[in-house]
């Protein structure tokens, strides 16, 4: 994905959030308007995490403060950590309290690595993998979480490859295909 096409989804998302949320005094992930206000004024980078929104269809984001380490590969492994961490820890009450966590809360991140083509390459642990609860559905939403998450908040990101236990596998939890680098899919998003 181009950057100008990544900087197209990132001002879209932000836009329409805006546009959609701002009449309500809510903004995309649920922080009410005086919350953002804190947000832009610290010190750390806001970011948005996709969670599976109540319903179970679609990907929705929430905004958090992650201080960026000056280093990409543990930025991205500080994400990943607040994606198992789940929804609702540094946000507003509410909507953010009703989202669906996109991964189980024992999985461990093992390793981020990122080549020359900017594919992201996240080993997490498989044992966990395993146990997975989620159908075909939460599955799908889960992938896109970690691809879209890391995708729309780092530059240097194009594609995200999942491993498990630092090998390829063929499926996250037995139904999506892993086997290819996946780019991120704005689509899944509400």
């Amino acid at each position: 994905m181009s950057l100008s096409l990544k900087v197209f989804f990132v001002i879209w998302f932000a836009a329409v959030g805006i546009c959609i949320f701002a009449p309500y005094g809510d903004v995309p992930g649920g922080a009410q308007a005086e919350d953002q206000a804190a947000i832009e004024s610290d010190h750390k980078d806001r970011v948005y995490l996709f969670f599976i929104e109540p319903g179970g269809r679609y990907l929705t984001s929430e905004i958090r403060n992650i201080e960026h380490p000056g280093d990409i590969f543990t930025f991205c492994r500080m994400m990943m950590e607040a994606l198992i961490d789940g929804p609702g820890r540094g946000s507003a009450e509410g909507r953010a309290g009703s989202l669906i966590p996109v991964l189980d809360p024992e999985m461990q991140v093992l390793g981020v690595y990122i080549d020359d083509a900017k594919t992201a390459y996240i080993d997490l642990s498989k044992k966990t993998a395993r146990s997975y609860p989620g159908g075909i559905r939460m599955e799908l939403l889960s992938v896109y979480s970690i691809a879209n998450t890391l995708i729309v908040n780092i530059d240097g990101i194009d594609r995200v490859k999942l491993l498990l236990d630092g090998n390829e596998a063929e499926t996250f939890a037995g139904h999506i295909d892993i086997g290819y680098p996946v780019n991120a899919n704005m689509l899944l998003v509400r």
